[in-house]
């Protein structure tokens, strides 16, 4: 069984665009999150959620994960 990991990136400029574009080479690893607060097309093309900010981005988290912990 192959666990995968899942990352998000913080930042979307030259050096986040680079670790976007390793985490997509990788066969375990999933992009599952952009935090960009001014994301350009190529960053909204993706199939990956875009947040405008850390706090949007963990707001979607744990609001997901208690409806999982309490079902």
């Amino acid at each position: 069984m192959t666990n995968i990991i899942k990352l998000a990136v913080v930042g979307a400029g030259l050096v986040g665009q680079r670790h976007i574009n390793a985490i997509s080479k990788q066969k375990d690893v999933k992009l599952v999150a952009i935090v960009e607060p001014n994301p350009t097309e190529d960053i909204n093309s993706l199939a990956v959620p875009c947040f405008s900010n850390l706090k949007e981005m963990f707001v979607q988290i744990f609001s997901t994960l208690s409806y999982y912990y309490h079902v």
